[in-house]
């Protein structure tokens, strides 16, 4: 349990960077699918079939 706690304590900087990472990860990640259908409404690419 102490080894837990020290490992904790001398890495606390990257432990935040980690979880800060993940929560932005999936809030950008879980916005994409709106950008993407705002912008194919917006330009109207046009299709061509060959």
């Amino acid at each position: 349990m102490e080894n837990i706690i020290n490992l904790v304590s001398d890495h606390r900087e990257m432990l935040y960077f980690v979880i800060l990472s993940v929560f932005v990860g999936i809030e950008v990640i879980g916005g994409v699918p709106t950008v993407l259908h705002t912008l194919s409404r917006v330009v109207q690419m046009p299709f061509t079939v060959w």
